[in-house]
């Protein structure tokens, strides 16, 4: 039993709408919910969330995935995975996308656009560099992107179906995923009473300015869960861990 839960009675005096998951070293997993959550009849471990950009981190395990299988190479660039791209981002590597040192902008359109994979990469690809590739650290948004694109087009699977049958496959992780996963009567809502598909993907399915780098949705036991995988190499091999877990730039 998890001994610290009176360590958080601020979140619950400031009746704040949280869920809290806690294993410590691969322990079992416990579940608390604070604020107007926990009286709605809905259990921690049935919650759905937005992870928000923590879908970032999933994205990452699975271009890692895609590396161990041979699908894709770390120090590859734009120019093999895509046709058509110009000189200043021909050289840029799946890597440089992975640790925001592409040079990519933080996004180069709203969340809620209903735009599709090949325009998303038009845009994305004929976008202006904020720096010169492996320079320095910039936030993107359209990097993981182009990532996601990247998983695709190397796998030939949707991201949800690579994530579902490459990555976490025979985790249970049955609540971790776009609309595929989605239950309205398990979301979880905003003070206003919107849900996930309405607060986050903008009324209807996610699009690709949103696609890989935000929005994924999932339950606190399943982040827990994936955590543990990937630590313990259920989800990618220790080797490649090593590498994902170092860090390359500030």
């Amino acid at each position: 039993m998890y001994s610290g839960w009176t360590q958080l009675a601020a979140i619950e005096e400031r009746n704040l709408n949280v869920i809290v998951g806690v294993s410590y070293k691969g322990g079992p997993i416990e579940l608390r919910e604070f604020g107007a959550v926990s009286e709605d009849g809905i259990s921690p471990e049935a919650r759905q969330v937005d992870i928000n950009s923590i879908t970032k981190t999933v994205t990452g395990v699975m271009a890692a995935k895609l590396v161990q299988q041979g699908k894709a190479k770390l120090d590859e660039t734009l120019e093999n995975f895509f046709e058509n791209v110009l000189e200043d981002k021909s050289g840029i590597t799946l890597h440089q996308l992975l640790t925001h040192s592409a040079g990519f902008r933080h996004s180069v359109g709203q969340d809620f656009e209903r735009l599709d994979r090949n325009d998303f990469l038009a845009r994305a690809l004929q976008s202006d560099l904020e720096s010169a590739p492996g320079e320095k650290y910039e936030y993107s948004n359209v990097g993981y992107g182009i990532v996601t694109a990247i998983i695709e087009t190397r796998s030939d699977k949707s991201y949800e179906r690579y994530l579902h049958e490459d990555v976490i496959a025979g985790l249970e992780l049955k609540d971790t995923g776009y609309a595929s996963v989605y239950d309205e009567n398990r979301s979880l809502r905003t003070k206003g009473g919107e849900t996930i598909e309405k607060a986050s993907w903008g009324g209807y399915k996610p699009y690709w300015n949103l696609i890989g780098n935000g929005g994924l949705i999932s339950t606190a036991q399943d982040m827990i869960r994936f955590r543990q995988a990937v630590i313990s190499g259920e989800a990618v091999s220790q080797k490649m861990l090593e590498i994902i877990q170092t860090p390359h730039i500030k």
